[in-house]
């Protein structure tokens, strides 16, 4: 309650020369807003530019912009419509740019994904295959092909899989002696 005593007249009418709007009559308010604008009326030819003013934006159907100058109006509207139509070309060019990236660059990580499937089915068909199932050698040539044109598809490109080589930074990393040899551990019986 100490906080509503600090504030006493903040939520009371105030008294003064503002009018009771909500039981006025439309014509009142009307003859009110009508004085209000006889009043101000005055104010507004101090503000209007002279006519030989050099500063007046709009003189004779010559307009002044910035940037563009001092022309009539329908050429500075001619040049902004050539302004938005350029732009709009150049739009729909980045437009078809950035798309067309990043169809080549999801095609790559579609086949970087499919290799990496390849070469863990791979390592599973290799370890059946040295237990002596027969269907795993099968699937250890099928994932070593499939692996193989995938790796080589980022290195080189591969036009049947629409794959455009990766950039010259990953290059060594997919030259096939880059890969190092396979580590046999040395029994020791």
């Amino acid at each position: 309650m100490a906080m509503l005593d600090r504030f006493p007249g903040l939520l009371k009418k105030k008294a003064g020369g503002a009018p009771d709007l909500p039981g006025a009559v439309d014509q009142d308010v009307a003859a009110m807003a009508a004085a209000r604008l006889a009043g101000d009326s005055e104010d507004f030819v101090e503000s209007r530019l002279a006519a030989g003013d050099e500063n007046a934006p709009f003189v004779g159907g010559v307009i002044t912009l910035p940037l563009l100058g001092t022309k009539p109006a329908e050429q500075h509207q001619r040049t902004l419509a050539m302004m938005l139509a350029g732009a709009l070309v150049l739009l729909g060019a980045a437009t078809v740019f950035v798309l067309n990236q990043a169809e080549k660059t999801s095609l790559q990580v579609a086949a970087s994904g499919q290799a990496l499937m390849q070469s863990q089915r791979l390592a599973k068909s290799v370890s059946q295959a040295l237990v002596g199932a027969p269907e795993a050698f099968a699937e250890v040539r099928e994932s070593s092909q499939v692996l193989a044109s995938n790796t080589r598809g980022l290195r080189d490109g591969n036009p049947e899989m629409s794959l455009t080589p990766l950039g010259v930074d990953y290059g060594p990393a997919l030259r096939p002696s880059a890969m190092p040899p396979p580590s046999w551990p040395s029994s020791r019986c």
